[in-house]
């Protein structure tokens, strides 16, 4: 949050207010993901790491993944899940000290992609196996199998007014966006966007979602969530976009791309605020306005 606020409103000079984890271990960190005021990174070694980031140091190290830990996803205040290459998932508690508490198997090639529902019941997972597996707590093999993706899933995202309905898109072969119903296994809605599928992103109140591009458009796009209609097109970025995060008050997105930009969008705008204007950009490039349809 202090950093959304520190780019849209930049002061006369930055400067990193706390360095942890990868300078003291001199690892290669692959991911991170903040929960209040706790950073759980991962890293190449197949290490995961919980940092609190007001005392810089290193809270708890993890093990237990025999290869490259590609992704992770907090569920709580003491449960976050980490995916590897080794095909494997692993649920870690930050009040027991084994390493972690649960194994999930089931994919048969490298875990892309983890995210926990809204209620912390059920965790989805992508994988290059171009399987959609639905996951708990209690169960190593998972749920339901989801079919219907013919490349690798790295797009996920839970509807914060249905813990139930799931949205996944396929890579570069598939270029699809689904729309589940986890309860009765059923894809609803489907629609070809024409591209990787890098990223997904409800809005806040469900209505929309947000996707981000890789081959061969690169781009933002807007849909409705109800009908997968497309509502808008954002061309800001000039490669592969796999990063998509949220702003606290729901207004803005912030985009991250190999273009080596970070970009700002107000897509949400509760006042008069024209929709898709760029609040803020990092990089060389400057991005361009929504394009309605």
């Amino acid at each position: 949050f202090f950093f959304f606020l520190m780019i849209r409103r930049p002061p006369r000079s930055t400067h990193c207010i706390s360095s942890a984890a990868s300078d003291v271990y001199k690892r290669q960190v692959h991911g991170k993901q903040w929960y209040q005021r706790r950073v759980h990174g991962w890293y190449g070694d197949g290490l995961a790491q919980l940092v609190d980031m007001e005392a810089a140091k290193v809270v708890t190290s993890y093990s237990g993944h025999a290869g490259r830990i590609t992704c992770g996803a907090w569920c709580n205040d003491w449960l976050f899940s980490t995916g590897s290459r080794d095909c494997k998932i692993l649920d870690h508690d930050v009040r027991v000290p084994a390493p972690f508490i649960k194994v999930h198997k089931g994919h048969k090639r490298e875990v892309c992609n983890l995210r926990w529902n809204y209620d912390g019941r059920i965790l989805a997972s992508g994988g290059n196996d171009n399987k959609v597996f639905l996951w708990n707590l209690h169960h190593s093999s998972p749920l339901f199998n989801l079919p219907g993706h013919s490349a690798a899933v790295k797009a996920l995202a839970w509807s914060p007014l249905n813990s139930n309905l799931l949205a996944t898109g396929g890579g570069i072969a598939d270029r699809s966006i689904k729309i589940w119903d986890c309860i009765d296994t059923k894809c609803l809605r489907s629609t070809d966007t024409g591209s990787q599928v890098c990223n997904l992103l409800f809005s806040r109140d469900g209505k929309e979602l947000v996707s981000t591009h890789g081959y061969m458009s690169n781009a933002i796009s807007l849909w409705r969530a109800c009908n997968l209609a497309k509502t808008g097109t954002i061309a800001g970025h000039c490669s592969r976009v796999p990063h998509l995060a949220m702003s606290p008050d729901g207004e803005s997105v912030v985009t991250g791309a190999g273009d080596e930009t970070l970009k700002f969008w107000r897509l949400f705008p509760k006042g008069k605020s024209e929709k898709g204007e760029v609040v803020a950009c990092g990089g060389i490039r400057c991005g361009l306005g929504l394009m309605r349809l």
